[in-house]
């Protein structure tokens, strides 16, 4: 939700005069201009002690991962997490600036280190490691990398088809592109999130680089039980599956797992991504299960996990619990553990919650540009 507000900022500055805001006491190249402007109104850009802006000079990874977080969740909540040792190999004190930055960025696998599981805080950001971190940062999803492919091209392509400035993935970024970058991937962030994009094969190959490795892929979720059922009185089977997830182990998931019928398959996949999870979990105990979710398009424990790596973590880790919880709601429902007028309640604030947020989200993407001022324009209704 922050993220459909923050676009709806972006829109409404659009809408006010140029000479209305005072920014970066030094020039500004008129190639930065607009997207200098939003950038300081938002807070996404901030000058140095002397207000000066300094588009022109080069950015290092931490100060981009911190822009890009604040364009998508604001800055309180981009540094939202707590910074502990052994966070990064390379960052040994927590007594830095950005160090619940980096806690945050961590934690929502923006930053996820090299190879080495170095932050490498202060080496400058180049364009394929800006194009991924805004990426992630914004939940934009793109398909995993083919065989052969470098790690970034994903990304590329998406940002090319949708009018967002790549350049050669080794170029050092100066603070000048780096808002711009962040400044398109927000004006065109409706058709990027809402796109399915698969990656185009036939598009011209962009040479690998050795800078940087292959990003490791985000680590399965890790169950810390705290009672095992198998170890319990409770009786396991689909329902316990969907109540006490976060207390049940792997091997105990997949246990269940096995035992789903066709219609409970339905049930968690018609309330994914909890489904995903559910399959992912029990893949750690069984790796040779296979799940379709009901739809017939059946996917293995590595396909899975490859799948699982390259979604934004941000989106799973709210929406998968949410989903749980309004599978388990409709089972007590069914069940009658739940009155029906309670039931009904609750079907009927879902429905509306549900049409107002696609309302809401329609009229973001008709508005983007100023085609529509609010209060002015005869057709334009809030």
């Amino acid at each position: 939700m922050k993220r459909v507000l923050f676009v709806a900022l972006f829109c409404v500055l659009m809408l006010v005069p140029q000479s209305v805001f005072a920014f970066c006491n030094d020039e500004v190249a008129e190639k930065y201009y607009d997207a200098a402007q939003f950038a300081w109104n938002s807070e996404i850009l901030r000058g140095g002690p002397d207000g000066k802006c300094a588009l022109d000079r080069n950015i290092n990874r931490i100060e981009f991962a911190v822009m890009a977080m604040r364009a998508a969740y604001g800055d309180n909540d981009a540094q939202s997490e707590t910074c502990s040792s052994g966070l990064f190999n390379d960052l040994n004190t927590c007594d830095v600036w950005y160090g619940k930055y980096a806690a945050t960025a961590k934690n929502l696998g923006i930053l996820k280190g090299d190879s080495n599981g170095n932050l490498r805080a202060i080496d400058n950001v180049n364009s394929a490691e800006s194009a991924v971190i805004s990426a992630r940062a914004s939940g934009i999803m793109t398909s995993a990398p083919q065989s052969g492919q470098a790690w970034y091209e994903p990304t590329y392509a998406k940002f090319k088809k949708h009018g967002v400035t790549v350049f050669d993935p080794s170029y050092k970024m100066t603070r000048g592109d780096v808002v711009n970058m962040l400044y398109q991937v927000t004006h065109n962030y409706h058709d990027m999130i809402f796109a399915d994009d698969s990656y185009d094969t036939s598009a011209e190959a962009i040479p690998a680089s050795t800078f940087e490795a292959t990003p490791e892929p985000t680590p399965l979720p890790v169950i810390q039980p705290t009672v095992s059922a198998t170890q319990s009185s409770i009786q396991l089977n689909y329902r316990v599956l969907v109540e006490y997830f976060e207390y049940l182990t792997p091997q105990d998931v997949a246990t269940v797992f096995k035992t789903l019928t066709p219609s409970q398959i339905l049930d968690i996949g018609i309330y994914s991504p909890f489904g995903d999870l559910v399959h992912l979990t029990a893949c750690q105990a069984d790796s040779s299960l296979v799940y379709d979710g009901g739809s017939g398009y059946y996917k293995d424990c590595a396909q899975q996990s490859q799948e699982w790596s390259y979604t934004p973590q941000p989106y799973f880790r709210g929406y998968t619990v949410d989903k749980r919880d309004a599978l388990l709601i409709s089972i007590k429902c069914s069940t009658g553990e739940i009155d029906a007028g309670s039931c009904g309640a609750y079907v009927g604030a879902m429905g509306s919650y549900g049409t107002m947020m696609n309302d809401t989200s329609m009229r973001i993407i008709q508005n983007i540009g100023g085609q529509c001022r609010i209060g002015e324009d005869p057709g334009c209704h809030w």
